[in-house]
C-alpha cells in the first residue's frame, strides 16, 4: 500500500515516489530539455491551471520542444494527486521533458507532477519588506532559454543561493550588454517611481525585440491587469539601475509569493524603508485571485 506523503503523478499513473522509474536516456536527466510549472492549489484543485499550461505550451513551440500538454489532463492528474496525497491547499510542480532519446522512434514525453503542502512566506516578511542583492550573472535575451522556465536551472539556484549566504531573498537579474533591469532569479519585478506610476521591465528586448528579456510571469499578469483594472498608471519600458534605486517602492511577483514588497537593494534602502501602499493594495487584490481554485 502506497503512503500518501510519497506519491507522485507519472506518465498518467499515481506511483510511489520510491519505486519511480525514469529512462536512463531520458532527455531531461541528459540535457536539462524540458519545461516546468510552479503552481498554486487550493480547495483539491489547482489555481490558474490553464495559464500555467498555456505558458508552457507556448514555451514549447517557442523553443521547438515537440511536447504539448491537454489542459483538462493535467486538470484532472493535479486533483487526482491532490486527493492522493490528502491535500486540500498545495504547492504543486509540474515537470515535462521530451522523454527518452531514440532517434529512430516519436517522442514520448516524460510527463511528473508532485504535490508538497502549502506553507506560505513568513507574514513578518511582507510586513517589513525583503531585501535583495544585485546577481553577478547577467540578463542573457539571446540564449533560447530566456523568459522560457526550462529545466537548466543552474545559473538561477546558483545566484539564489548565493543571495541567501548574504542573508538576501531574491538577486536582481540585469543585462550584460546594456545595463537593463530584468528580473529575479525566480520572480518577476516591478517598481513605482516617485510620481507614483508602476513600471515593469517589458517581455521583449528593446535593442532586439525578437528576444524575450523576462519570463511571461502568471503573476506579473495578474498585477498588470489588476493596476489597469483599478485605474493605477502602469508601463512596461526599459530600466535601469538608477530607476530601481530611486524608485517610491519596489516589488517581486510570483505565484508563490504573490506580491512580496523590497525593503533593500544590497545596502540601498528602498523609500522608506517599510512597504509601501500600491505593493500593500496589490497584495491583497493579488492574494484574493491566488486563493481562488479553477472552476471545474
Amino acid at each position: 500500500m502506497m503512503e500518501p506523503n510519497h506519491v507522485i503523478y507519472l506518465n498518467g499513473q499515481i506511483v510511489d515516489a520510491e519505486s519511480a522509474r525514469l529512462s536512463v536516456s531520458d532527455s531531461g536527466f541528459l540535457h536539462g530539455v524540458g519545461l516546468f510549472e510552479t503552481m498554486r492549489a487550493h480547495g483539491g484543485k489547482g489555481v490558474l491551471t490553464g495559464a500555467h499550461i498555456a505558458r508552457l505550451n507556448a514555451s514549447a513551440e517557442a523553443i521547438g520542444l515537440e511536447l504539448h500538454l491537454d489542459e483538462a489532463v493535467i486538470r484532472e492528474a493535479i486533483a487526482e494527486l491532490l486527493q492522493a496525497r490528502g491535500l486540500s491547499d498545495a504547492r504543486v510542480r509540474l515537470t515535462i521533458s521530451t522523454g527518452p532519446v531514440d532517434p529512430n522512434a516519436e517522442p514520448t514525453p516524460t510527463v511528473l507532477i508532485t504535490a508538497a503542502p502549502w506553507v506560505p512566506r513568513p507574514e513578518e516578511l511582507y510586513q517589513s519588506g525583503m531585501h535583495v542583492v544585485i546577481s553577478e550573472l547577467f540578463q542573457n535575451p539571446r540564449s533560447v532559454t530566456c523568459g522560457h522556465k526550462t529545466i537548466s536551472y543552474l545559473d538561477r539556484m546558483m545566484s539564489l543561493q548565493k543571495a541567501r549566504t548574504a542573508r538576501a531573498g531574491e538577486s536582481i537579474w540585469f543585462t550584460e550588454v546594456d545595463k537593463q533591469l530584468a528580473e529575479g532569479s525566480i520572480s518577476n519585478i516591478f517598481l513605482v517611481s516617485q510620481d507614483g506610476t508602476i513600471r515593469t521591465p517589458p517581455l521583449m528586448w528593446d535593442k532586439f525585440p525578437q528576444f524575450r528579456l523576462v519570463l511571461p510571469g502568471i503573476a506579473r499578469r495578474l498585477v498588470i491587469d489588476t493596476a489597469r483594472e483599478m485605474g493605477l498608471p502602469l508601463e512596461e519600458k526599459p530600466l535601469h539601475i538608477r530607476d530601481l534605486l530611486e524608485a517610491r517602492e519596489v516589488f517581486l511577483t510570483n505565484v508563490i509569493m504573490g506580491v512580496m514588497p523590497v525593503c533593500r537593494v544590497e545596502q540601498h534602502v528602498i523609500g522608506s524603508g517599510a512597504p509601501g501602499e500600491l505593493s500593500g493594495l496589490l497584495r491583497r487584490r493579488i492574494q484574493q485571485i491566488l486563493e481562488q481554485s479553477d472552476a471545474q
